[in-house]
């Protein structure tokens, strides 16, 4: 698991690694920079393992790189997240589609949240739950907002189904939920959603 201020600090590192004249330098700043950016898993390896990723890529040893987006919705967006989550999952058309078991999913990818989608049911957070992590907004900025100093909120109904529900799953007190219109109450931020 990342630490938070992660982001500018792999900025930081992406700004250091393009100023360098070799791969050997690269390597270098990819490894320095790695260091305690990343929560150690129970066996001590996260950070061994960032630092492996960090020589293949700066190696060339990876591949073509593919940039995963957190706000787009067409096919091949969710096609370039899977593939950068390492993850094999088959999609479906854009819209509202039918699963083998009968039920309808919205979007590419058949989850949670796109059963919800199609059900109409509301995404909300419950601003009594939120404790202001910014799990939400980490996932997808198209749907989830932590304004300074306030709880995140809902920002539309329709986002990327994949990253809602990756938002839903690490959010770390569960205070994100799909529930029918008649159960919105006042302290449920539910953005893109009008109440009767």
């Amino acid at each position: 698991m990342f630490r938070r201020g992660t982001r500018a600090a792999l900025d930081a590192i992406k700004r250091r690694v393009s100023e360098t004249s070799s791969r050997e330098q690269a390597v270098t700043v990819l490894e320095e920079g790695s260091t305690g950016m990343v929560e150690p898993d129970s066996k001590g390896g996260a950070g061994e393992r960032f630092s492996s990723i960090a020589r293949q890529a700066a190696a060339g040893e990876l591949g073509e790189a593919q940039h995963a987006d957190d706000r787009s919705t067409n096919v091949a967006a969710y096609a370039a997240r899977a593939i950068a989550k390492g993850q094999e999952i088959e999609l479906a058309g854009e819209g509202l589609n039918v699963a083998e078991d009968g039920g309808a999913f919205w979007g590419p990818v058949d989850n949670d949240s796109s059963r919800s989608k199609a059900e109409g049911l509301v995404l909300t957070i419950d601003q009594w739950e939120c404790i202001t992590c910014g799990t939400c907004e980490e996932n997808t900025t198209l749907v989830f907002e932590v304004p300074s100093g306030d709880k995140a909120e809902v920002l539309a109904q329709d986002g990327p189904m994949d990253l809602i529900q990756d938002a839903i799953e690490a959010c770390p007190v569960t205070c994100i939920h799909w529930m029918g219109a008649s159960e919105v109450e006042e302290h449920h931020s539910h953005g893109g959603f009008d109440s009767l």
